[in-house]
């Protein structure tokens, strides 16, 4: 839609700023045309996902304690990488960072999905990585991970229970059981997602 109305910026103050993101508050007019303000937090990295998928149909989850809920969480592969530097770079090495991992084959599941667009600018890109084989590599230093390989059956059983509540990891499965089910995945990858 090309016609649409837009949101005015009438004045932006950066709040707060580290190598990470910039939280800027806003004084606004909105396409109604009401006064208003607007907090927004810019990311300076792209997230990216793995979807790691072996030939006998397991994958990959990493588990951490994740800060802002204070809680323990079991994810896909994920990380962050420079806007400028090819996503598929950053999932490299992320595979590897995380799960010790290497990909042959990278299959696009999504790119520039608008990760939570009422507040970030922050952009999603993720993968099925397959053509797997060991690769060393070095989590974060700020990162203490727990990695397990389990049949993707159960990674979606997981999700189901409610035992999965990571949005990329949710986010990654459902695009992947869509391709599947649409026959837009190599069979060798699909078969694993069929009832």
């Amino acid at each position: 839609m090309d016609d649409f109305k837009r949101w005015m910026t009438k004045r932006r103050d950066t709040e707060y700023e580290n190598p990470w993101i910039r939280v800027d508050h806003s004084e606004v007019v909105a396409p109604t045309g009401a006064d208003g303000i607007y907090g927004t937090v810019h990311f300076k990295n792209l997230a990216i996902g793995i979807f790691p998928i072996d030939e006998d149909g397991f994958t990959w989850i990493v588990g951490q304690t994740r800060f802002v809920f204070d809680a323990y969480s079991w994810e896909l592969p994920q990380g962050g990488g420079p806007r400028g530097e090819p996503p598929v770079d950053t999932a490299q090495r992320e595979l590897s960072e995380e799960c010790n991992l290497a990909a042959a084959y990278f299959i696009p599941l999504f790119e520039n999905l608008q990760v939570s667009n009422c507040i970030t600018d922050e952009l999603g890109h993720a993968f099925i990585a397959h053509g797997l084989s060991a690769r060393s590599g070095t989590p974060d230093d700020t990162e203490e991970l727990t990695v397990r390989r389990i049949p993707v059956r159960l990674l979606m059983e997981m999700i189901e229970a409610g035992e999965i509540r990571d949005m990329f990891t949710v986010m990654m499965v459902a695009r992947a059981c869509q391709l599947a089910a649409t026959g837009k995945l190599p069979d060798d990858i699909a078969r694993h997602f069929r009832l």
